[in-house]
């Protein structure tokens, strides 16, 4: 008869079961980016309309923007909005245009997508930028002041923006994101072709923030490993119902059926509300996984990293749609080896001080030290994987932070209904899905 196993050897079994998880699980990962990597679709030639929305400046904003019109892909036009000329991003959406002119004049035009380079130094242009074209139009629309705090002033401006687009399929993106010159190509490819017997309505890419400074570090460290593994962990996750405002493409006819100004109007967020819409009035979107996008994020005091978090985390829990949150739940459940061993050894020494165990504490000070650095470890991992920047020195950080974070969300989705967005305080009233059923 087998002899019955102590505590202590318990502990080492479930270790040894959750490290072999893990290593199983990152050795699925490759198999995943194959799959990824081959969905590759015909190349479109729909006439897109590039919709920037900006709020501020950035000193990346030159490039951003100028990486809009240096794109590999013939037939598009881009404009951009802000809600006052006096904005500093109004500005800098007017020097491009002026670059945008100037090119037009001395190098060859040709209507709808006039082949041109970048402007530089260089009259072959940057390497990087060899077959591209330059846009058929490139415009700014001032979309007045917002008075309905029903909604926000991004969602004002783009609807003002839609007023004057021409294209068969909107591309919507944020200006703090500079885009590789194949970015149009990958989010336009998609649209139309069929994956599992659901025509492609609309695509969005994969978010992954790309940080600068310690502050900017911190909240990149959990969100970006949540995209990471709500994005990587199943290979054929291609119809979800999240979106990143940073890039989501839709058909112009699709976005009308949809009726996605009505709900923008009534509504405190655009690319979750958008891609809920799309969703509910039987629409399907494919996720991007070979094109992430990646935000600059800089924050320079605490409250400023503070109130942008704060929106991030009560408009993704208030406005996604509710199949995402049961996929995000069940993302949890297959990754809780990330954090299993990390808790088990957080309760073990909670017990031990309340004095409700009697364990030795050298193990648990080797448990928790081992399931810490597993933690660590496998960031490293899911850094190199998604290839961030910036992070390595302060890896050390990502178990603090997703907890912080964590906690931070739960407080947030219990006890707060209001954040401060661009010097204006919305308030969350109700549940957008249920907002939606009422109609």
């Amino acid at each position: 008869m087998l002899e019955p196993i102590t505590f202590e050897e318990g502990i080492l079994i479930l270790v040894i079961v959750q490290l072999l998880i893990g290593i199983s699980q990152f050795l699925y990962y490759p198999s995943i980016r194959r799959y990824v990597n081959k969905q590759i679709f015909p190349d479109k030639s729909y006439f897109v309309s590039v919709i920037v929305p900006v709020k501020g400046s950035t000193p990346t904003l030159t490039d951003n923007f100028r990486s809009l019109c240096t794109q590999e892909y013939p037939n598009y036009e881009v404009i951009f909005v802000s809600e006052s000329e006096d904005d500093p991003g109004a500005a800098v959406a007017h020097k491009i245009i002026d670059e945008w002119r100037q090119s037009n004049d001395v190098m060859k035009a040709g209507g709808k997508g006039g082949e041109a380079v970048a402007a530089s130094e260089d009259p072959d242009g940057p390497s990087e930028n060899k077959g591209c074209f330059s846009p058929s139009n490139v415009r700014y629309v001032c979309a007045g002041e917002l008075t309905d705090l029903s909604m926000i002033a991004k969602s004002h401006n783009m609807i003002k923006a839609l007023e004057i687009a021409e294209a068969e399929v909107y591309l919507f993106t944020d200006s703090d994101v500079f885009h590789p010159s194949h970015w149009i190509r990958e989010m336009i490819n998609p649209l139309g072709e069929e994956i599992r017997g659901k025509t492609i309505s609309a695509s969005t890419a994969v978010f992954f923030i790309d940080p600068e400074g310690f502050l900017g570090i911190f909240p990149s460290l959990s969100t970006n490993v949540a995209a990471f593994l709500s994005s990587f962990t199943r290979k054929y996750q291609d119809l979800p119902t999240y979106a990143s405002g940073a890039s989501m493409a839709v058909f112009s006819s699709v976005f009308y059926q949809s009726k996605i100004i009505d709900a923008w109007k009534k509504s405190l967020n655009d690319d979750l509300v958008l891609a809920t819409t799309i969703v509910d009035a039987g629409f399907s979107i494919f996720n991007v996984r070979r094109l992430p996008t990646r935000p600059v994020e800089k924050f320079t005091t605490w409250k400023g990293m503070n109130n942008k978090m704060v929106r991030w985390m009560l408009t993704v829990n208030h406005y996604t749609h509710p199949s995402y949150h049961r996929e995000a739940y069940s993302y949890g459940v297959i990754n809780l080896q990330f954090q299993t061993l990390l808790n088990i050894s957080l309760i073990l020494s909670v017990l031990q001080l309340l004095g409700l165990a009697d364990l030795d504490w050298s193990l648990i000070f080797r448990l928790l030290l081992i399931t810490y650095g597993y933690n660590v470890a496998t960031r490293f991992i899911i850094a190199r994987i998604i290839k961030e920047k910036n992070v390595y020195p302060y890896l050390w950080l990502s178990p603090i932070s997703q907890y912080f974070w964590g906690i931070y969300f739960v407080y947030l989705a219990l006890f707060c209904r209001k954040f401060t967005w661009g010097g204006r305080e919305y308030h969350l009233n109700k549940r957008f899905g249920k907002l939606i059923k009422s109609q």
